[in-house]
């Protein structure tokens, strides 16, 4: 562990597509010693090319001798940064506690990682989770305007907050409107799940029928056009998080923008069973086959023509949007062959649109992230207040994404915080308190151009 004076280290684990931005940050901006360390040597390597402060090293945590490897690394570390999937974050955290190293992740707090706090305390590290994009700067910038409310003695009874990473308008070239940077399997895969928000003062639970029914739709007036909204995950746990559980609050979701089309789009792939990662025998056959089985199963004629069959499965007209969208895909043609070692329905799906070139960011194209709260704020003098904050953010041509510049660099800020002893908190934390959410907010305008926007307008 580096002494007072001497280069700090971060250990940095995993260099996926969004790490660049934050192994910039902290081996150049902050001329912190940094080592990267990827089951993908050439991928870390690549990301430590031209900065003298930063090495890679070959880890896979996975395999059988990786844990004495971690434990060498963490400790020659003054704080590790854990950018690998969620499930590998608390085999990493325990070993930065047990050598009293700090520790930071993008990722949502799990509850095991929530069962480390009081570990973190006693040994007195600081945890920081939930420090990208979404989760991360979504919390900051709905607690900064939250807590002003609050200082103004009122109480926010409404509170709404969607988030989208899409291709920029001007490289929104497909139909379903979206871009992958990465394997689409995980987007696939979340889109199995149930939301669960309340509204108006009750709870409610949504399976895809409802989340992905098309029908919210939200005017982004910087953008010049309308995106379609639905809800994720479970929101009800953001009432205590956001210290709102005595407030009389009556609404509060958290959802993500798409461009129109692919809600429905999505729905019907879910009605046909398309998203099932239950076992198949599905390598080899046309994807015109494999969406035959599926559609008789789900009522359609056998011997009709397929778009037929499939429209009326999904009861829907045979001119319809989503079955041209079916059809771009590649899921009607006869020719075209489900890849090898593909063995899901959901797999299936993932290898057509990986397949699919326009599906991908060609060179020179950027990507674009959305952010939107909406709240309502209620007031003593029995005063009502519409607030937004808006965050409207795009890549770089040729160079870093939006969707790495918004998740690095806040993750990237806090480390520098921290190892400046300016977070003085310790255990497993969020950014929803000043100490935190004010100078990351603030260097990512002042540093980054990366702007969250508040209006505050008095109903009449």
């Amino acid at each position: 562990m580096a002494g007072d004076g001497e280069q700090k280290r971060v250990l940095v684990l995993g260099a996926g597509l969004v790490t660049g931005p934050l192994v910039a940050y902290l081996a150049k901006r902050c001329q912190y010693k940094v080592l990267v360390a990827s089951r993908t040597l050439a991928r870390a390597e690549g990301l430590c090319k031209g900065l003298e402060n930063a090495s890679a090293r070959e880890l896979d945590v996975e395999k059988e001798g990786a844990e004495a490897v971690l434990e060498e690394l963490t400790l020659n570390a003054d704080a590790v940064i854990s950018m690998l999937p969620y499930l590998f974050h608390v085999k990493a955290a325990l070993i930065a506690i047990r050598h009293k190293r700090h520790f930071l992740t993008t990722s949502y707090v799990s509850p095991a990682m929530q069962e480390l706090d009081q570990a973190a305390k006693e040994a007195g590290i600081v945890m920081v989770n939930e420090c990208g994009l979404d989760p991360g700067t979504d919390h900051m910038s709905a607690m900064r305007v939250i807590d002003s409310v609050r200082a103004r003695g009122g109480h926010v009874e409404s509170f709404l907050s969607i988030c989208g990473g899409l291709p920029a308008p001007d490289c929104n070239n497909n139909p379903l409107g979206y871009k992958f940077s990465w394997a689409p399997r995980g987007v696939l895969l979340a889109s199995r799940n149930q939301a669960t928000f309340k509204r108006d003062g009750k709870e409610v639970t949504w399976g895809s029928d409802n989340i992905f029914s098309g029908e919210e739709v939200w005017n982004i007036e910087e953008l010049g056009c309308e995106l379609e909204v639905y809800p994720n995950r479970n929101s009800l746990p953001y009432i205590d998080i956001y210290g709102m559980q005595n407030e009389k609050l009556q609404t509060i979701m958290r959802g993500t923008f798409r461009n129109k089309g692919w809600s429905l789009s999505i729905r019907a792939l879910i009605r046909l069973g398309f998203l099932s990662t239950d076992e198949k025998e599905v390598a080899g056959l046309s994807f015109a086959a494999v969406t035959r089985t599926l559609v008789s199963a789900a009522g359609g004629a056998a011997d009709a023509p397929l778009r037929a069959a499939t429209a009326a499965a999904l009861e829907l007209a045979e001119d319809h949007y989503v079955l041209d969208n079916m059809a771009w895909l590649g899921l009607f043609d006869e020719e075209k062959k489900v890849p090898a070692g593909v063995n899901t329905y959901l797999d299936t799906v993932s290898a057509a649109m990986q397949s699919n070139p326009a599906m991908q960011f060609a060179e020179g194209e950027r990507d674009l992230v959305v952010m939107r709260h909406k709240y309502v704020a209620q007031f003593p003098d029995g005063k009502t207040e519409d607030i937004t904050t808006t965050l409207i953010d795009y890549g770089i041509p040729n160079g870093d994404s939006s969707m790495a510049r918004t998740v690095s660099y806040p993750v990237a800020i806090a480390t520098r915080l921290l190892l400046e002893g300016k977070i003085t908190t310790t255990g497993v934390l969020r950014p929803i308190t000043p100490e935190l959410y004010n100078p990351i907010l603030d260097e990512l305008e002042k540093e980054f151009n990366i702007v969250f926007k508040d209006v505050f307008t008095p109903r009449q």
